[in-house]
């Protein structure tokens, strides 16, 4: 049975991404996200699961980078609704400090304010709810998933404490090589030449295609002073042939361009408390 990599530990949103997508292969959790890669890297994991980008947050830079350096392919994707809920073992008012991911904590600063609560900064918000069940005091509590809550048992004091409702994650499949069926949507990296209007060059053949660029995001080059990469999401119709002659025509004004990835464009999910959706064929 394949196994299937993702950073953190049960219960963590990167869990629960990896189990809708992959609901029967082993699921194996990590410490960081180079971790991860060296997992897939060594042929310990198959695939792995990863945040690329948040809705609140911007793109995973962490992840950027590792996929740029280990050169693996995107083969899939999910958006999943990341709703943050207060955990403990006592009753609301009880809980005077809560225990979770940063960016967790920051995306729960009003809550976490109005009730003068003392913010604790976990590797995950899962691993700050295993913690919780595990020190068994009312006093602490955790921000973390409904699953999670299942997982160690945890009563759910507050639902949906963050303060912006509109609060998405998108997590990509990664693996050593590109093969999937029927894609339309498209992942390249590119550094644009060394000449005024080279930037330009490089998108006019997009529009000039139709074809619709739902991100952009630009990264250091390392090694390289004052050189950027540009990362590219685009739509196009299944099998489009277009694809191929449009990246030929960006080509030319590149120092280095890569295909990341053609893949299926993913659905959005809404975290369920107890148990999962079946897996979603992206592979």
């Amino acid at each position: 049975m394949q196994k299937i990599a993702y950073q953190g530990v049960p219960g963590a949103y990167s869990h629960i991404a990896a189990s809708y997508l992959f609901p029967s292969p082993k699921l194996t959790g990590f410490d960081n996200f180079e971790a991860v890669f060296e997992s897939v890297k060594v042929g310990k994991a198959a695939f792995a699961v990863l945040p690329f980008e948040n809705t609140l947050v911007g793109s995973i830079y962490d992840v950027f980078d590792l996929l740029y350096k280990y050169d693996f392919k995107i083969r899939g994707e999910i958006s999943l609704r990341i709703d943050h809920n207060l955990l403990g073992i006592g009753k609301l008012n009880q809980v005077k400090q809560v225990y979770s991911h940063q960016k967790a904590l920051e995306q729960c600063k009003d809550f976490i304010k109005a009730r003068k609560l003392k913010s604790v900064v976990f590797e995950d918000t899962a691993a700050g709810a295993e913690f919780v069940a595990r020190k068994k005091n009312p006093k602490a509590g955790a921000i973390a998933s409904l699953h999670a809550a299942h997982l160690y048992k945890l009563n759910i004091l507050k639902a949906q404490i963050q303060s912006n409702q509109e609060n998405f994650t998108r997590f990509v499949i990664i693996g050593k090589r590109n093969h999937v069926k029927r894609a339309n949507k498209t992942s390249i990296v590119f550094a644009a030449a060394h000449k005024p209007g080279s930037l330009l060059e490089c998108l006019k053949p997009f529009a000039q295609a139709y074809l619709n660029l739902t991100k952009i995001q630009s990264r250091p080059l390392i090694g390289s002073p004052w050189s950027y990469l540009f990362y590219l999401d685009f739509e196009h119709p299944v099998d489009n042939k277009t694809v191929t002659e449009v990246l030929s025509q960006v080509k030319p004004h590149t120092q280095m361009l890569r295909k990341l990835g053609t893949y299926q464009n993913g659905p959005t999910l809404i975290e369920i408390m107890v148990g999962l959706t079946p897996g979603i064929t992206v592979l």
